[in-house]
């Protein structure tokens, strides 16, 4: 996904480095989101619906994660037929877009997820059943698999014979770099702003209903943009959180994208792939925002790591007690059997005679 075209391999920078560096970074990605499933499965008070979607778009960027070091790892095999099976029709690019295209519908359905639970919680109640929620989680899974993989390398194989036969079609190639694309990478960011602008709106317009049913006003008391957003803060800070680091993370990859795309210089693949790299590591700030705006898992978080504190410096104080003891016990001499058994030597205060 960072180079396209079949000049890319000719541009001094192999797949083997683009692989490999991809996989340093996403080694400590896939360890993080690991982990915050097993955290959040383990627990069954934090086995909701609503967790069930967090957990789902972890399990899509540690996909990510284990193809980017799969590829890694096969590029290395010596076998050229193999080689070009592999990163064309497993490792290739289309795949690297699919799966980029199911985290960010997993962002969108947890940006709508969010709206609907703030703006109409009571059809939200009666929508979050287990049935319907595996059926978003299918229909988020099966899009991006159909209208990116499926469609790009079927019908390379279909009109060229293999699956890279997309990089020789100029209609398909167009597809790829100038529709699915922006569309994968603008849709969580553009969703996000929609439904929280939304949800604004909805808070200050029940807001203002309930000031004027309580003053017994028709007209409701105007307020300032600057007010409005006093009191929103809290929500306008975690609209301008999410969207930034997203924007952050993925909009220079585009720009450089596209710019090399454009024009074809060689000096800006190596842009290109510094963006990328940037971009993979959103994935492992992923679960750390989840954690963030969850406050539920938050607390149990808190929990968990105030318990291991506890624990650590309670092995300590355990630890230091033995170890004080063993001295005063080797620092204690030892009574004959001629002396009275009724008088002891203290090891700290010597000649105290206890009666």
């Amino acid at each position: 996904m960072n180079s396209s075209g079949s000049n890319a391999s000719s541009s001094g920078l192999s797949y083997f480095d683009r692989y490999s560096l991809s996989a340093y970074v996403f080694i400590p990605t896939i360890l993080i989101n690991f982990i915050f499933v097993t955290f959040v499965l383990a627990k069954s008070n934090l086995r909701t619906y609503s967790n069930i979607i967090l957990c789902s778009s972890c399990i899509s960027a540690l996909l990510f994660g284990l193809v980017i070091v799969g590829g890694a790892f096969f590029n290395q095999v010596k076998s050229k037929y193999l080689w070009r099976f592999l990163f064309s029709c497993a490792f290739g690019h289309p795949t690297e877009l699919t799966c980029a295209g199911i985290f960010n519908a997993h962002i969108a359905v947890i940006s709508l997820e969010r709206f609907y639970t703030v703006v109409y919680p009571f059809k939200y109640q009666r929508f979050a059943t287990k049935r319907n929620v595996f059926m978003v989680l299918f229909l988020t899974w099966a899009i991006p698999i159909c209208f990116i993989y499926v469609l790009i390398v079927l019908t390379s194989i279909h009109q060229a014979g293999h699956c890279y036969g997309w990089l020789t079609i100029p209609e398909l190639y167009a597809v790829f770099n100038y529709i699915l694309v922006p569309v994968v990478l603008f849709l969580p960011s553009s969703i996000t702003f929609i439904t929280y602008t939304i949800i604004l709106c909805k808070i200050y317009s029940i807001q203002r209903k309930t000031w004027s049913e309580r003053c017994n006003l028709t007209v409701p008391q105007p307020s300032s943009t600057y007010q409005l957003m006093l009191q929103h803060r809290k929500a306008l800070f975690q609209m301008f959180l999410v969207i930034g680091i997203y924007a952050i993370a993925f909009y220079p990859f585009f720009i450089c994208y596209i710019a090399f795309l454009s024009t074809r210089k060689l000096s800006l693949l190596l842009p290109t792939y510094m963006t990328y790299l940037l971009a993979v590591i959103y994935l492992g700030l992923h679960p750390i925002l989840l954690i963030y705006f969850n406050a539920s898992i938050k607390d149990e978080v808190k929990k968990f790591w105030k318990s291991m504190l506890e624990n650590f410096s309670l092995k300590r104080r355990k630890s230091a007690f033995t170890l004080s003891s063993q001295i005063i016990v080797l620092s204690q001499p030892a009574i004959s059997n001629g002396e009275d058994k009724n008088v002891l030597s203290s090891p700290v205060y010597p000649g105290i005679e206890l009666r």
